[in-house]
């Protein structure tokens, strides 16, 4: 497990169950979005992990991931993303920029080939995973309903 303190702040990795103010922290994520209150299946959350930064031992941010075999690929590990968040009031202080590098060591451990992620175009972060070493690979469209 990686761990990583930075001032007030903490950085690791745990079980998404672990998180134990998640119900509320994602609907702050969500409600960031303007997006209706979301109603998470928590036997499939159940088998991911977190990347989670405190502020005085309170989850303020996560990135949600799974390591899985790539289903493309035989033999090979793939970190995806599903979720990211930091609350506003801890941003531009490089916590996502050390979120992600704890993430990376972590993928790197499980003898990952790589990480993929996406955003929400609510909120595009084009510059900050490009400063992370990401590239564009594949565009993602949503039709919701």
């Amino acid at each position: 497990m990686t761990n990583l303190a930075i001032d007030q702040y903490t950085i690791g990795i745990q079980k998404l169950a672990d998180i134990e103010n998640f119900d509320a922290l994602a609907q702050e994520h969500w409600d960031d979005f303007s997006n209706r209150k979301p109603k998470f299946d928590k036997s499939i959350l159940s088998i991911g992990n977190a990347v989670v930064v405190r502020h005085n031992s309170v989850p303020v941010g996560y990135i949600l991931f799974i390591v899985h075999k790539n289903p493309f690929y035989e033999g090979e590990r793939l970190c995806s993303v599903g979720m990211y968040y930091l609350q506003r009031a801890h941003r531009s202080q490089g916590l996502g920029t050390d979120m992600f590098y704890t993430l990376e060591t972590h993928a790197k451990e499980q003898n990952c080939a790589g990480i993929v992620s996406s955003f929400n175009l609510k909120q595009p972060l084009n510059g900050f995973y490009k400063k992370l070493g990401f590239s564009a690979t594949h565009t993602g469209l949503a039709k919701e309903f």
